[in-house]
């Protein structure tokens, strides 16, 4: 999980003692994923609470050995300030640390930090159970795919109340845009689940069906780090006003001059219009709880503007600006309309974002 960011998100405040909660949660995973039997480790950090269900005589490991462990694991989720999974003694122990974040990724303001806690305790879990989750060899592609497993999960708690689509796709593609790092950027993958969940029937979902779909989802759809690449280059400029101005509003101005030039990318509008648009619809807030006002004939002119290319390209996909048979010629939009794009930056060697990767799942 990542702790860094600058999204505006509804702080997570806790207060409730989550011990019984996950004791029940432990005990269902064990359930769920019968390979965790006899080799996993879940610990809850703020409250010094640790659920084991180790076979010690299979795995060759003293109650000395794993109480260092647990000590080890707990104090190196502590430093980062951020749950974690990891697998060690070469895949023999699982180890999931519970530390919440000070602010909530997969729930909106007014919901529980039960939903929350649960959403984060099933993206760690999806690092241990769903294949790909831990050992690929592309960072973001785990990343995905413990993400894609914890929507999937929180749609079966909580059927229609469960937000965390949108919430977290919204962060992914906010983070990825300001920050330029593709270690987390899962949104791509968490807006499929949207266009399937209403065909499919996920509370019936098994746990080995719910991993194994998180799994083909996350193959499917996790971007190549070319495409993360150069996107991220083309979103430097919105870098660049956040770090001279500290204004949000300005860096999505920013924002909505790259992805609404006529010759923006396909993926910049994508990625671009994921991370603009709750802005746009009031969902995104201020500290204090109230929206983020664009407004005024120049937020109206973007809306509007980026509602139609967005409509659009839900009905084209790939095909998106390329000449469909039989329509007609698109009629070209009136200077006024017509946002004022930045001007084009000479390509260099300066950008690095991908390559920024977390290392803990």
């Amino acid at each position: 999980m990542t702790l860094k960011t600058f999204a505006p998100l509804p702080q997570n405040t806790g207060g409730k003692s989550l011990t019984e909660v996950f004791n029940r949660e432990v005990n269902k995973a064990l359930t769920d994923f019968p390979q965790l039997q006899g080799r996993f480790v879940f610990i809850n950090a703020p409250e010094n609470t640790t659920v084991t269900d180790v076979d010690k005589r299979m795995l060759g490991v003293s109650d000395y050995q794993l109480d260092d462990i647990v000590d080890k694991v707990k104090y190196e989720a502590e430093k980062a300030g951020s749950s974690m999974a990891t697998k060690l003694g070469r895949d023999s122990l699982d180890v999931l640390v519970y530390t919440p974040l000070p602010f909530k990724m997969f729930t909106g303001k007014d919901q529980t930090p039960e939903m929350e806690a649960m959403a984060v305790f099933d993206h760690e879990l999806g690092h241990l159970v769903v294949p790909g989750g831990y050992f690929s060899q592309d960072p973001t592609l785990r990343e995905t795919a413990a993400d894609t497993f914890a929507v999937l999960r929180h749609i079966q708690r909580y059927g229609e109340e469960s937000k965390a689509i949108e919430k977290a796709g919204w962060r992914r593609a906010f983070d990825f845009v300001i920050s330029g790092d593709a270690g987390h950027f899962t949104m791509l993958t968490l807006d499929e689940v949207t266009k399937i969940k209403d065909k499919l029937d996920i509370k019936n979902m098994s746990p080995q069906q719910t991993a194994d779909l998180a799994s083909r989802l996350a193959l499917e759809h996790t971007p190549h780090a070319d495409v993360t690449n150069s996107i991220a280059y083309e979103f430097e400029a919105v870098r660049q006003t956040m770090r001279r101005t500290r204004n949000i509003e300005m860096a999505m101005k920013t924002l909505a001059d790259i992805i609404l030039d006529d010759k923006a990318d396909y993926y910049a509008i994508k990625i671009g219009g994921r991370a603009l648009l709750p802005f746009l619809k009031g969902e995104v807030r201020n500290a204090d709880g109230t929206p983020y006002g664009l407004k005024g004939a120049y937020w109206n002119s973007v809306r509007d503007e980026l509602n139609t290319k967005l409509d659009q390209m839900d009905k084209e996909g790939l095909l998106f600006g390329m000449p469909i048979k039989g329509a007609a010629p698109k009629a070209e939009q009136p200077e006024a309309v017509k946002i004022a794009p930045l001007p084009r930056r000479p390509q260099t060697q300066d950008h690095q974002g991908w390559k920024h990767w977390f290392k803990a799942a």
